[in-house]
């Protein structure tokens, strides 16, 4: 019978073990890095230069008006290695603290960003040891907070991935 006990406790220990690891590993983001910051991300060093946050953009008449809040985001992303890749945008999104993620406004950016007279991120191609540097716009809640910028790792069969707190 103190067998069975002693098995039974064994198996709960292993089980146990087995929980926390699932809880801590599986493409969970590791460190949080800050504005400016540059972040290794793979073959990827990412480093975001300036954010704002505003409930319109343009002049034009009323302007383009968030749904929420309009995050515009200044970023730069440098590409470590030997093959060239095509920023699309799929490679960053916004974080909220209830872990809530707002993906890139592919469809609206351009027009977006036309009106405030800056170049986008996404569309541009990053050769070996070059580095892009654009503007990317989301529309996320008006209530979020605690937002972070994901980033990932420039070649899509990469899953390396890092935060970066956008201080708002």
């Amino acid at each position: 019978m103190s067998s069975i006990k002693s098995c039974t406790a064994v198996l709960l220990v292993v089980f146990m073990i087995f929980l926390v690891g699932c809880a801590t590993s599986g493409g969970q983001d590791v460190e949080k890095f800050n504005i400016k910051e540059e972040v290794t991300v793979g073959k990827s060093v990412w480093r975001v230069l300036k954010v704002e946050k505003e409930k319109k953009i343009g002049n034009r008449g009323a302007g383009l008006k968030a749904e929420g809040a309009f995050i515009i985001i200044e970023v730069e992303v440098k590409n470590l290695s030997s093959d060239e890749f095509m920023i699309t945008g799929i490679e960053t999104e916004i974080i909220d603290d209830k872990n809530k993620s707002y993906s890139f406004d592919v469809k609206n950016c351009n027009m977006y960003l036309k009106e405030l007279n800056r170049e986008g991120l996404t569309n541009q191609s990053v050769g070996p040891d070059k580095t892009g540097t654009g503007w990317i716009v989301y529309d996320i809640n008006q209530d979020a907070e605690g937002l972070s910028l994901r980033v990932r790792d420039l070649d899509i069969r990469s899953d390396k991935k890092s935060l970066i707190d956008l201080n708002l």
